[in-house]
């Protein structure tokens, strides 16, 4: 039975948008591996099935699953969606009163950065708008980032226990190949 179809008969199928998320097979992955911090506005992760070609590259965007055969909606996955939309606009609220306020300290305390182009000026008054943000949010963060799948580390780990298989693969092939058979081809 299609979980699509269990999610209609539940109810769920006309609230859960098709995305991405919302399925059994996305896996979040944790991204704090710069400042051991929990992200605050950036949620990503990857396919299981490798978006049907073998892509397990980490992506925010949703928009992928449309057409998508291996699209399996999970209720659990769906509320994981809602919490994260949450706190990007919890994020973006912050953003909005205290990022001005962040900004101006930083320009009359570093007379430097004063002095830079308006785009630098905006990015370090953007880091240290979310740097600001995760400290007096960590506790809800390290319980959101709880509920993902991988950590930063385990990710890589499976992208290099893929990588190598691959590998491996090719050169058993490559070996059980004769040259006279490869002429032939």
């Amino acid at each position: 039975m299609s979980s699509i179809l269990w999610a209609q008969d539940c109810g769920f199928a006309e609230t859960a948008v098709r995305s991405c998320r919302n399925c059994q097979n996305y896996v979040r992955v944790q991204d704090n591996r710069n400042d051991d911090l929990p992200s605050s506005n950036v949620r990503r992760g990857f396919c299981l099935l490798g978006q049907g070609e073998g892509r397990f590259d980490l992506y925010v965007s949703s928009s992928m699953c449309h057409d998508c055969k291996g699209f399996m909606f999970s209720q659990s996955k769906a509320l994981i969606t809602e919490e994260e939309q949450k706190i990007s606009q919890l994020y973006r609220a912050f953003e909005r009163k205290e990022g001005r306020e962040i900004e101006k300290i930083l320009k009359a305390t570093h007379r430097e950065m004063a002095k830079k182009h308006w785009f630098f000026c905006w990015i370090e008054a953007r880091g240290e708008t979310n740097k600001q943000f995760k400290i007096k949010n960590l506790d809800m963060l390290m319980k959101f980032e709880e509920k993902f799948d991988l950590s930063w580390k385990d990710y890589i780990q499976f992208i290099d226990l893929i990588t190598n298989f691959g590998k491996q693969y090719v050169e058993k092939l490559s070996k059980s190949v004769s040259p006279k058979e490869s002429a032939k081809v």
